[in-house]
Formats: C-alpha cells, sequence, structure tokens
C-alpha cells in the first residue's frame, strides 16, 4: 500500500467516523479540506493535510458549544489515528 493510498484510508475512516458519532452531512472535498455540516447553521471542514477538524457557526449564537464539539471531534480523531494501524 503506498503513501497515498493509506492517508486516502485514514481520510475515509475519519469521515465515516464523523458521521457515525457526530452526524455530519454534505461532505464535499475542495482541495485539501473536506466541509461538512454539523448542524444545518454549523459548517465545518477537515483539514487533510493535518487531519484537524475546525468548525464555524454562522450566526455566533452558540459559539461556546461549537468548540465543545469541535474539541471533542479532535480528541475523536487523535483516539481513531492512535488505534489504527494503517
Amino acid at each position: 500500500m503506498t503513501i497515498r493510498e493509506r492517508r486516502n484510508k485514514k481520510i475515509k475512516g475519519i469521515l465515516e467516523l464523523l458521521v457515525k458519532d457526530f452526524d455530519i452531512h454534505t461532505i464535499e472535498r475542495e482541495n485539501q479540506y473536506m466541509h461538512f455540516f454539523y448542524d444545518d447553521d454549523i459548517a465545518g471542514q477537515l483539514d487533510s493535510r493535518d487531519l484537524s477538524v475546525s468548525l464555524y457557526d454562522n450566526d455566533y449564537s452558540n459559539l461556546l458549544s461549537t468548540n465543545v464539539v469541535e474539541d471533542l471531534m479532535n480528541k475523536k480523531v487523535a483516539s481513531y489515528l492512535e488505534s489504527s494501524y494503517i
């Protein structure tokens, strides 16, 4: 398996984890970013370079809860990467 194939497998596994655990939807790729929606008003992205998740709340009404969910997503991704043998 090449390095690119391993990287793509990791990204696919992370996206499957986020779909299963956080019910993200409408996933689209733009350059190195995987854009998605967490709720209908909260957009997010997975950076395929460092595999970090960022969330963006459009109306800033629940910024604190967005930060908490973002931290939780990043912790889940980190634990997935530590436990995977890809």
